[in-house]
Formats: C-alpha cells, structure tokens, sequence
C-alpha cells in the first residue's frame, strides 16, 4: 500500500485505518482478507474502541479493526496529483471506527487539494448519515458505495444519492448479478464494475456486465471496466491475466466526471 497502486483505477491507496467485517454477498471472497492472511500484520495500529457490529452474514471479522496514526499524513506528503484509495483494506465507515477519527481523514483531505480521493464504502448508512451532518462535502472527494447485486443495489445505491457529496460513484465489483442503475441515480459521476478474482471467484455474466455499460452510456456515466477476474466472457475460467479486460470487443477506462 502506499503511492503505487496496482489496482487499475487507482494511483495510490491510503490506509489510516484497515480491518473490516463481512456485511454481504460480495465480501465472501474478500481480497484484503486473503492478502492479510497471506502477508500478516507487519505494521501494528492501535484497536479502534467503537461499538463493535457483528452483522448476520459472518459474526468473524477477518481483521481486527485497527486505526493508523503514523499514516494519517501520508497524502500531504505526495505533491504529485493523483487519485488515492481511501482504506483500500478496510471501510472507513466500520461502526468500530469512531466519528473523530473519521473527521481527521477527511480533514486531511481537505489539505490535499491537489489530489482527488475514493470513498468506498458498503456501509451505506452510515456514509449517508455523516456526509448529511457534516454537510457540503470536498470537491475533491468522491463517495461510492460497492454493490454486487440487485438486492445491494436497492439498499445502498438511494442512500448514496441522499448523501451530500460532491461526486458520487458505484463500484460493482464483484458483479454477481444484475445491477439497475435507478433513476435517482442516472447523475452518477462514475461506474467501475469487474469480476472477482482469486481461488474461490465466482464468474461474471456477460448479460450483466454489458447491460451495466448499457446504462451508462444511455445516461452519460463515465464507465470504467476493470477486468472479467478468473473467467473470461464466455464463462471458462482461464486465469485473470487471459481473461483481460476487453467488453464488447473493447477496453472501457473511463475516469469520473470533473
């Protein structure tokens, strides 16, 4: 993590705090928990103190909440612009994270005005009932929330467009099955949508990913498609790198509006 990302839509990821728990379909496959596992806990934080949720989907956190002082300034001292991940292992919005907490990353983000920073979230709630105290949000910042399916898409999509941001974006990914853009939402400042990827993925139907783009084009959404993951479009399972990134025989890499 740090100033090079791999991730595709990316620059750089910034992680003040990280850990998470799994809320719904699309965390089952969680990447940030098989890399935990994978690389360990090399930088100790301090255990976040908030009144812990333990949603019905899975009760076991994969991570320990865990908040990072020694990180918090990490975007002031990146002078070159770029577009930074916000908790790209974790959810700000984590009812163990505290408000405070969250007042301070976005105050450092106020400071970073040369750069443009991601919220995602699948936290929907709670991301709406901040943004709507705290008010007009930074130009800078764009709040999305994650959703995998209709059902997630019907519960966090309506509070994103009630929240006070000044951008706001979708990612669906993984996309497990069909995604309705409403119309609340056809001012969506981005889309990113990708297929999972890893031991355990499941495939993405092309039906689905291409009505997505379908959507997007119709109400003018910047539409970025990240990959297919493990399966390629026509459902065989060949590998993240064979399965590339090409939709309807081309790469859409579309950035968000502004």
């Amino acid at each position: 993590m740090g100033d090079k990302s791999k991730i595709e839509w990316t620059d750089a990821t910034w992680n003040p705090a990280t850990g998470c728990t799994k809320v719904s379909e699309g965390c089952r496959n969680c990447y940030a928990e098989r890399m935990v596992k994978r690389i360990g806990e090399k930088v100790h934080g301090v255990v976040s103190v908030g009144s812990y949720d333990e949603p019905e989907y899975d009760k076991a956190p994969f991570h320990r909440i865990m908040i990072h002082m020694d990180r918090m300034n990490q975007p002031l001292r990146w002078r070159k612009p770029r577009t930074i991940f916000v908790c790209s292992m974790g959810d700000l919005f984590h009812n163990d994270i505290s408000t405070s907490f969250i007042n301070d990353v976005f105050s450092v983000m106020a400071k970073a005005q040369q750069h443009t920073f991601v919220v995602l979230t699948k936290r929907a709630d709670r991301m709406m009932q901040y943004s709507q105290e705290r008010g007009p949000h930074l130009k800078n910042v764009i709040g999305m929330v994650s959703v995998e399916n209709e059902e997630t898409a019907a519960d966090r999509i309506p509070k994103l467009m009630a929240s006070n941001f000044a951008m706001r974006g979708l990612s669906v990914e993984p996309m497990l099955d069909w995604v309705t853009i409403p119309e609340e939402a056809r001012t969506l400042d981005w889309v990113i949508c990708g297929g999972e990827s890893g031991p355990k993925a499941r495939p993405m139907i092309h039906a689905h990913a291409h009505n997505l783009k379908e959507q997007c084009l119709e109400y003018e959404i910047p539409f970025f498609f990240k990959q297919w993951g493990e399966y390629n479009e026509d459902g065989y399972r060949v590998g993240r790198t064979r399965s590339g990134c090409l939709l309807d025989g081309r790469v859409w890499k579309e950035g968000p509006r502004g």
